[in-house]
């Protein structure tokens, strides 16, 4: 599986507008997950020691930038960036439906973890969040995923016409 660069350009710069976009879909109290959609491209590329540190860099900084409590994201992540890099060497990573259910899968765990410490260890409440808030971000996060690939591939492609009537002068 190759990834390419401009797909981890379009993934950073959507997780730096992650507040925006979480603004923007308040009302319908969803949102797409920008920094762990970041986080699942990296460890299911470089695996689960690169996945570890990175959840843990990113969750840092998400706890940080919303004032949260400190290590609720970061604990979560981390587990994530394991699990998701442990995963990486055991499903078919070129096909695009097994990734897909693999980041809506590890997202939904992702944020049972950060629910359960978030409601105070109460599992009665993390699960209710969990099912108002979890399972629809999960299809947002996958669909934002897939879109970031779309982009992705329409950008290349796209560049690449403009570069060919220049290499056949």
């Amino acid at each position: 599986m190759r990834e390419s660069r401009l797909q981890l350009f379009l993934l950073v710069l959507a997780a730096l507008f992650y507040p925006i976009t979480e603004r923007w879909l308040a009302p319908w109290q969803v949102t797409v997950d920008w920094p762990f959609l970041l986080l699942f491209w990296i460890a299911f590329r470089r695996g689960r020691v690169a996945g570890c540190f990175y959840g843990l860099l990113l969750g840092l900084l998400r706890d940080l930038a919303d004032f949260s409590q400190l290590g609720a994201t970061a604990l979560s992540f981390t587990l994530g960036g394991w699990l998701l890099g442990t995963l990486r060497e055991k499903v078919d990573r070129e096909n695009l439906g097994v990734r897909l259910l693999l980041l809506a899968v590890v997202y939904l765990l992702v944020q049972a973890v950060f629910l359960f410490v978030r409601t105070g260890w109460s599992p009665g409440a993390a699960f209710l969040a969990w099912l108002r808030y979890a399972l629809p971000g999960s299809v947002l996060s996958a669909a934002g995923y897939l879109a970031s690939l779309l982009l992705a591939a329409f950008l290349r492609e796209g560049l690449g016409l403009l570069r060919e009537p220049l290499e056949r002068r």
